[in-house]
């Protein structure tokens, strides 16, 4: 029998404990400014709001800036301006966006008039574009430096903003609060094709609290719903029907995602059915479907389904026992034993012009090859519906649809040492991920103490692909990875 030795490091040394004799990889740059992938995000936080060592209160990854009042306790970013002459501001540098259809989104709540309160996409210190708010209008930059008026706002009434770009043609595509949309076709100012920060402000002159729990700037997927403005209700953007059913919106006690994410849909089926369905253009070229489900207790009659006008090119279906997939002729086949209140990953890779789908789960292959319906070659949305022959609520997460990318600079294949008899591996623990920590400010004094990676984001699958590759050629031969939730 194999000897095995199990080295337990820590995650915040291990990039620059395993890997410092790998220095032809030194400079890699993870976090670089390169605007590379068409799918990505530029950032993707539910706020996380803390005390630091020093007894300071912070926001993760945000520079704050508390001149003019304090950031509250509590979940998100949630400040208040007790100054009529200095404002509270947080930002954020990013990534550059630089091309693409780009979106950002999030909600906000003002307890008070805040006039002069604006949060702005900026390229370094020039406005690219912005909202503004007054006594009681929410405004955003027009044409010639002028605001215009979007809708009112009452004070203590969450918003849902979404906000789509295009950075080609240098417009803001439109402008959607709680569904509804306020403008469309835009200018940028100062004629920006590149953004690469934000900056959130309640203004200098006004007094009072301003709020927001998250926000997302994304690009390049044909669906991106985390359900994260559960206090809205469902997102307006879906179809819901309903028929002795229901749908909701949850708390973030269920999230899929994190602690800090605001929400999922559970849908409820005990005397009818439920249906949440989303409709987008016909995408023909090979894609990704992700979504997250939870099943408190097992159950029969749900349905998760990529959708082809009337009929379906694939489909998830639960069953009394576990899961199962759409065969070409659209029949279940079970392939897993599910448990009861567990979160499942599902992953599926298709393209509908060579008929093929991979069925990934929680990051395993399940099912690989799967023949689709041959005379069905686009997708235009995805549904998830659920009938009475189960008992018990269906809530999903994340639902990601979104085209393949072949990334040319992409991490190269791990090459492998040579193999002994004794197993080597190393305790993990993903503490560092972008959004969840207070960054890497206390090691930017000291270069012996940067990672060899780079200062890396370890909630990046780039980053984990990394770390994959420097512990194959150095010999370690697993992880031990340390999970809990507090």
């Amino acid at each position: 029998m194999k000897k095995l030795l199990s080295l337990l490091l820590i995650c915040t040394i291990v990039m620059s404990v395993i890997i410092i004799p790998y220095q032809a990889n030194a400079d890699v740059n993870i976090s670089g400014d390169m605007d590379d992938a068409n799918v990505k995000y530029f950032l993707n936080y539910a706020f996380t709001n803390v005390l630091d060592r020093t007894g300071e209160r912070r926001v993760s990854s945000f520079d704050i800036n508390t001149a003019g009042g304090v950031l509250n306790p509590g979940p998100g970013l949630n400040i208040t301006d007790t100054s009529t002459v200095l404002p509270v501001e947080a930002s954020r540098k990013m990534k550059d966006i630089t091309y693409g259809e780009v979106v950002m989104e999030f909600p906000i709540v003002l307890s008070n008039p805040l006039d002069g309160a604006k949060i702005v996409l900026q390229n370094d210190d020039k406005l690219v574009f912005g909202l503004y708010f007054d006594k009681d209008t929410i405004y955003c930059n027009g044409k010639d430096g002028e605001n215009l008026p979007l809708q009112a706002y009452k004070t203590k009434a969450v918003y849902a903003v979404k906000i789509t770009m295009d950075f080609d043609k240098k417009t803001v595509k439109n402008i959607c609060i709680d569904g509804k949309q306020v403008a469309e076709n835009l200018d940028f100012a100062n004629n920006s094709q590149k953004a690469n920060n934000i900056l959130i402000s309640t203004g200098a002159k006004a007094t009072g609290t301003f709020g927001m729990q998250s926000i997302r700037i994304y690009r390049g997927y044909f669906i991106n719903e985390s359900f994260s403005m559960n206090g809205l209700g469902m997102p307006p953007d879906w179809d819901l029907s309903v028929e002795n059913g229901e749908i909701t919106a949850s708390t973030a006690n269920i999230s899929a995602s994190n602690t800090f994410d605001s929400g999922s849909a559970t849908l409820s089926s005990e005397y009818g059915n439920s249906s949440l369905k989303k409709t987008i253009d016909k995408k023909t070229d090979k894609s990704i479907f992700e979504f997250q489900l939870l099943l408190p207790k097992k159950r029969a009659g749900a349905e998760i389904s990529l959708t082809a006008g009337e009929k379906n090119l694939f489909s998830i279906f639960t069953t009394k026992d576990g899961f199962a997939y759409s065969d070409k002729n659209g029949n279940p086949v079970d392939f897993y034993k599910s448990m009861d209140n567990v979160w499942y990953h599902f992953r599926i890779e298709y393209d509908p012009q060579t008929g093929k789908a991979d069925l990934i789960m929680n990051g395993k292959k399940q099912v690989m090859g799967i023949d689709l319906p041959p005379d069905i070659k686009y997708v235009d949305g995805v549904s998830c519906d659920v009938i009475p022959i189960g008992d018990g609520d269906v809530i999903i997460d994340n639902i990601l649809l979104f085209p393949y990318e072949e990334i040319e600079d992409y991490v190269p294949e791990p090459v492998p040492v040579p193999k002994d008899d004794i197993d080597i591996g190393m305790q993990m623990c993903s503490l560092w991920t972008e959004g969840l920590h207070f960054g890497y400010d206390y090691l930017n004094d000291a270069d012996a103490r940067k990672p060899v990676l780079g200062f890396y984001d370890e909630g990046s699958p780039e980053v984990a692909d990394w770390e994959i590759k420097y512990m194959v050629e150095h010999g370690v031969d697993f992880q031990w990875y340390c999970w809990f939730k507090a």
